[in-house]
């Protein structure tokens, strides 16, 4: 079978062109990359620059909690591999995806990280941004979340329905196209647990979608925040960003089933104050 004709397929939810699958590699003298797994990331723009976010542990192979190599073998990136879907406008009101391979450094040449990340809490907040690119004039079409015109700013309650967006064990929901993985609100939403800008989501997710986009979902009535009268509420679906998954509690999968995401905010605190990051092994 000869590959998928991209352009003919239909994108029910504009959100499955938003998360991306991830390579952490090594670059190796021969110029050839040695891959060490996979994970999830999307975008964020700010100011024409266009960022990845993902996790603290993806761009280091490192535990955050434990402080120990998530390899079994040492492994430790040098840089991020990522696929970017460009528009291209081919005329009469047509756009053709434009697959791009894109290989981004994790250090600059002086072994300076290249990722920032969260000015208060650093690593304990397992969440980075990533310059990868100023837009200019390419259009992406993987859209940043901040720029999804679609979401409603609606209050978020413990139950409320959720979904990660990830590739769980490397497995595509179409090509370059993420599964969505059901979910709901485990904690209270404006209460920091540990002591950090993090809740619970009941789900049961798998190795790979580390850092996915987390998408609250609610479907009835909504009330969008600040709404004053009846009229001004929505009847149908409403979605709105939650946060950054960052992986389950436990090595167990059939345990307790929870997921830790890093509420929305931290995304934009990272990428507004710049923040540079450190890696595991710097004093």
């Amino acid at each position: 079978m000869g590959a998928p004709n991209l352009d003919a397929i239909r994108i029910s939810n504009l959100l499955s062109l938003s998360a991306v699958k991830i390579f952490p590699a090594r670059k190796q003298t021969s110029g050839e990359l040695l891959k060490g797994g996979h994970g999830t990331g999307f975008f964020w723009e700010s100011e024409r620059d266009l960022y990845l976010i993902t996790n603290w542990h993806n761009v280091c192979a490192w535990d955050p909690v434990t402080d120990k190599a998530l390899s079994e073998k040492g492994f430790t990136p040098n840089c991020i591999e990522l696929v970017l879907e460009l528009a291209v406008d081919v005329g009469d009101g047509r756009i053709k995806r434009d697959a791009r391979t894109a290989v981004v450094d994790l250090f600059d040449i002086d072994g300076t990280p290249t990722w920032f990340e969260h000015e208060k809490f650093g690593r304990k907040v397992d969440v980075i941004a990533l310059k990868i690119a100023t837009l200019d004039d390419v259009k992406l079409l993987n859209p940043a979340l901040n720029t999804y015109s679609s979401f409603v700013d609606y209050e978020i309650a413990a139950g409320d329905d959720a979904y990660i967006l990830g590739y769980p064990l490397g497995l595509d929901g179409g090509p370059r196209l993420p599964i969505w993985k059901r979910a709901s609100i485990a904690t209270e939403p404006h209460y920091d647990l540990d002591g950090l800008p993090k809740m619970l989501v009941d789900t049961a997710t798998r190795k790979g979608m580390s850092g996915g986009p987390a998408i609250a979902v609610r479907r009835g009535i909504i009330k969008p925040r600040g709404a004053t009268d009846f009229g001004q509420n929505i009847i149908g679906t409403a979605e709105r960003f939650l946060g950054v998954y960052s992986g389950r509690i436990g090595n167990d999968e059939f345990g307790a089933q929870l997921g830790i995401v890093w509420k929305s905010s931290v995304v934009d605190e990272i990428v507004h104050r710049k923040i540079r990051g450190k890696s595991p092994f710097e004093l």
